[in-house]
């Protein structure tokens, strides 16, 4: 619940997005110039740094050669996006940390809803969240390319040697990636550039095709309780931690040690399973659902735990959070999910959503074989990890 609360703050501020500072400026001018675009049209939006929901607060007419002026009176540190005509998204964002802010954005030739680059002057913290864009950028195509050549070399007989190269390599640039991330969240002189960063970070990792090492809840409880501690003026931050407060008093509490609760439910024929009869197997219980997106992009990590783990006395428990069988068996097949399957295709009503408090999907908990819980909600890498901790 906290991950996403941060993950959508930084959504809604994506693309070439800047940080905030610490006080803000009782007005904010910018002044800007955008070239390669045929909106009439540019506007302003304040972004406060605990919401989700930006606010149109100016707009002006584009003169001839693409140049505006924009006004902002926020009166604390805040993201400001410049958005040009009807566009679902910002070109880019800026923050409030001087009076007067100039941009230059030059706009993508192929895609001319997108700004291809851009500069920024007089805004210390823009500035500094750019390069920290370009740099994690420059990560994550790092990370990419090793993803690309290991799936190239594992089609080729005897390039083990070759593969475990390009699998250290892109473990060692994630890592980097992380350390990086989280020494911007430390150093940085201004609130929304923490935030940002640490944001931007977990939406990253949130990409399964990047492998990054999560965040866990602990984590941003610290981030952001020392944050607070730093600016104990931000009114915003303060009710991010709030928020963030809030959903860890309604999470339930944690399944880790305890017995996994039992339950029966019908396979995709119809014959009722039982979660005890896997007893004397690690077993991963996932819960997913056909129409569950992020769950579908989890599945070919969890098809790859499988693969992998299948043989040492581990097997998976598939439970389906489905309404109809058609489009639960249609997911199971397209996604080669080749263990079982249970659903009481109840949806959110379902037994098992009340037995686990499950808040959302994917989820899951990994079994020993005596049906204790030894971990809980591992997905990507996490999962190989764990399982290969226990599974030696």
């Amino acid at each position: 619940m906290m991950k996403q609360l941060l993950i959508g703050l930084g959504i809604v501020i994506t693309l070439l997005s800047c940080g905030a500072k610490d006080t803000g400026t009782a007005k904010t001018s910018v002044h800007g110039r955008i070239s390669g675009s045929k909106a009439k049209m540019v506007y302003l939006e304040e972004v406060p740094l605990g919401s989700m929901n930006p606010q149109v607060v100016d707009s002006a007419k584009l003169d001839k050669d693409g140049s505006f002026t924009l006004h902002s009176q926020a009166a604390e540190a805040t993201l400001l996006n410049l958005r040009l005509d009807q566009f679902s998204f910002p070109i880019l964002s800026l923050v409030n940390d001087t009076s007067e802010v100039d941009v230059t954005v030059r706009m993508n030739d192929q895609q001319p809803d997108f700004a291809s680059d851009y500069d920024v002057k007089g805004s210390p913290a823009s500035q500094r969240m750019k390069d920290y864009i370009v740099k994690v950028t420059g990560y994550l195509q790092d990370i990419y390319r090793d993803a690309v050549t290991f799936d190239s070399l594992r089609k080729q007989p005897g390039t083990d040697s070759l593969q475990a190269v390009a699998t250290g390599r892109k473990r060692q640039t994630a890592t980097k990636l992380r350390e990086y991330a989280f020494a911007t969240v430390q150093e940085a002189n201004n609130p929304a550039l923490s935030v940002f960063a640490l944001t931007y970070y977990l939406s990253a990792a949130g990409n399964q095709a990047y492998e990054l090492e999560p965040v866990s809840d602990e984590e941003l409880d610290k981030v952001i309780a020392d944050l607070v501690k730093r600016y104990p003026a931000h009114k915003a931050l303060a009710a991010l931690k709030k928020s963030m407060d809030d959903a860890n008093a309604q999470k339930p509490a944690s399944l880790v040690g305890r017995p996994a609760p039992e339950f029966t439910l019908p396979d995709v024929n119809g014959k009722q399973v039982s979660l005890n009869s896997f007893r004397g197997k690690y077993l991963l219980v996932d819960f997913w659902a056909s129409w569950c997106g992020p769950c579908r992009r989890e599945n070919p990590n969890v098809v790859k735990a499988f693969q992998q783990f299948k043989d040492k006395n581990f097997t998976i428990l598939g439970v389906s959070l489905d309404e109809t069988k058609e489009a639960w068996m249609k997911a199971i097949v397209q996604d080669q999910l080749k263990w079982t399957q249970v659903s009481d295709l109840k949806h959110w009503e379902s037994s098992v959503v009340g037995l686990y408090g499950i808040q959302g999907i994917p989820y899951n908990v990994l079994l020993d074989p005596d049906g204790k819980v030894i971990a809980e909600n591992l997905t990507g890498s996490s999962l190989e990890r764990k399982l290969s901790e226990v599974l030696k």
